[in-house]
């Protein structure tokens, strides 16, 4: 793809929605440029929020973008041809007089290493090239010499493959746009006037100081100084995204921390320091950590990572989100296997795992004696799905879920046609756990012809849990009768549920390579697609959500009553399937 086709797709002309209900008067604006979808929202009026994201291709950028138009035409969200009322954000001065070198440049416990470009991650895709730097400690600092053809690129410092600092040059805007972004939580926005000097066939020299407050230099002169809200942990990679022919580096120097204490407790200090009210340290009924490389058992774990990138204005909201976090247990599926029936001769699937331990398709626990599932009405056999030991599980006791034994979820379903049986599901519970192939059935065997005819699953995948807690702001909001936002918050609202409900969705966009909240034991789920139509009126609460990792078009949900989990009587829940 050429330079000019990037150009003609950025030019992308933005869709501009407005409600005005008699209690919301807001905006919401979202823009396509090639790969980067660019949400804008707000009360109208003001220039609003901005957030973005970056999608594989443009054509899975303009569905998402068409998804979240879609969402909001459903809300009640009417769609205006004109943006005369939304204003054109304000230019920040760019003069600013040249300024001594920042701390993280040349304090002490600081080095510096000019990095060979033949060493730099080289990534080529169709319309853009990233290039990965290789950092051996604690970022202070980054400077990048270069040329532009056109001044269209992107600076990301990353923690643990999330961004944690997103700096984007954008020609076709005439601006500088930067946010901090968290396990897809976007700070507050900065935007800047694109400066003079930094023109077609140039070089320009570009330095970031990680510090703080974060300071930006071009060719010496200090540009911004952002008040980030980085997390106290290592910068652990910084990547360079341009579109080919558009940037050419010439070289990079990277300035790192020899020692990462100062360093984390300055970043803690100016966290901190942003909150009105400071984090109270969990007491002993709230978590044991076993020390040496014991696994954590807890009853709640940290503050989620959208807590702690509350904007400050949201902050009286703090105390209520705390109040109504819910525990639930992440589930984080790893492929082991993937031969197709022909790769292992006569069986239609093979799986290396064990017969009891947790995992999503390949073979199930079955004790001699017992039937494999099939539809009591059909006849047909069902898929296995997934199982669990439970001995696997983190203990929560509000999710009151059985500390051992066999929990096993078997569909009904036509993966092809994507059809339910009439019965639609099957769950199996078993409280003893033999571990010896002399007391199961080994042979699946019989499952051959059905397989393949219905085309199930032929992936195996381990499983990992682990606990976490969240306030399930959207599910809870639309479904739950009981979350009742307190009276003195309301003057808030309107702006906090804009910011948390993008928020939510950017983050859930973002963690679907990882399960994100989709995959999950207990919560609340996910509302994307037609989720809330076709699980409303669900009896019980969330047993099970699961996005299968095969097709991620695949969505699976269980409800049991508590009274029944209580009893382990698992013949009364409701399933319910959606393909997206």
């Amino acid at each position: 793809m050429s330079t000019d086709d990037n150009r003609d797709r950025a030019a992308s002309e933005p869709v501009y929605l407005e409600l005005s209900d008699g209690k919301s008067h807001k905006f919401y604006e979202a823009t396509v440029n090639g790969t980067e979808i660019i949400i804008r929202y707000g009360r109208i009026g003001t220039t609003g929020q901005s957030s973005s994201t970056t999608s594989v291709t443009a054509e899975t950028a303009q569905a998402e973008a068409a998804k979240k138009i879609n969402e909001k035409l459903k809300k009640g969200y009417l769609r205006i041809s004109s943006r005369e009322n939304l204003p054109t954000p304000t230019d920040q001065p760019t003069d600013q007089p040249t300024d001594v070198l920042a701390p993280a440049l040349t304090a002490s416990g600081v080095s510096s290493r000019t990095i060979n470009l033949a060493t730099l991650e080289l990534g080529v895709y169709e319309d853009r090239i990233v290039l990965g730097v290789p950092l051996q400690r604690s970022l202070a600092a980054i400077e990048i010499t270069a040329i532009c053809s056109v001044p269209t690129f992107t600076i990301n410092l990353d923690v643990a493959k999330d961004i944690a600092h997103h700096m984007d040059v954008r020609a076709y805007q005439g601006q500088i746009v930067q946010n901090t972004c968290v396990a897809g939580g976007w700070g507050g926005e900065e935007r800047l006037t694109i400066p003079a000097d930094l023109t077609f066939g140039q070089p320009f020299t570009l330095k970031i100081a990680v510090e703080p407050t974060l300071v930006v230099y071009l060719n010496d002169q200090v540009i911004s100084r952002y008040a980030h809200r980085l997390p106290p942990t290592q910068i652990d990679a910084v990547h360079i995204v341009y579109a080919p022919g558009n940037l050419q580096v010439q070289s990079v120097q990277v300035f790192e921390h020899e020692d990462m204490e100062p360093f984390v407790a300055a970043l803690n200090v100016t966290m901190n320091s942003q909150r009105s009210q400071p984090e109270q340290p969990p007491n002993d009924s709230q978590a044991t950590v076993l020390l040496q490389g014991s696994p954590i058992t807890s009853e709640t774990t940290d503050t989620p990572q959208f807590i702690r990138d509350l904007p400050s204005q949201f902050e009286p909201f703090r105390p209520f989100l705390e109040a109504n976090l819910v525990p639930y247990i992440k589930i984080q599926a790893t492929e082991v296997q993937n031969q197709s029936i022909a790769n292992v001769g006569s069986s239609w699937c093979h799986d290396p795992l064990e017969l009891w331990q947790s995992k999503i398709g390949g073979y199930p626990y079955l004790p001699k004696g017992i039937s494999y599932p099939s539809d009591r009405q059909t006849g047909q056999l069902m898929m296995f799905l997934m199982q669990i030991n439970c001995a696997d599980l983190p203990v929560i006791s509000s999710l009151n879920l059985p500390k051992q034994g066999i929990l096993q979820f078997y569909i009904g379903l036509d993966v092809a046609m994507c059809e339910l049986s009439p019965e639609q599901h099957r769950v199996l519970y078993f409280p003893e756990v033999f571990h010896s192939t002399d007391d199961l059935i080994t042979d699946f065997s019989f499952l051959e012809e059905t397989a393949s005819d219905l085309e199930w699953y032929e992936n195996v995948y381990t499983l990992n849990f682990s606990s976490q807690q969240d306030v399930f702001w959207d599910a809870r909001r639309q479904m739950d009768d009981a979350f009742e936002i307190p009276e003195a918050l309301t003057e808030l609202y309107e702006d906090f549920n804009e910011w948390i409900s993008d928020y939510e969705d950017r983050s859930s966009l973002r963690a679907q390579s990882q399960g994100g909240r989709r995959n999950k034991l207990g919560g609340h789920p996910e509302l994307h697609s037609d989720v809330g139509e076709i699980i409303e009126g669900a009896r019980g609460r969330l047993l099970l959500e699961l996005q299968h990792e095969f097709n991620s078009d695949d969505n699976f949900y269980v409800f049991i009553e508590e009274s029944d989990l209580a009893s382990r009587n698992f013949n009364s829940i409701e399933s319910y399937f959606l393909r997206n």
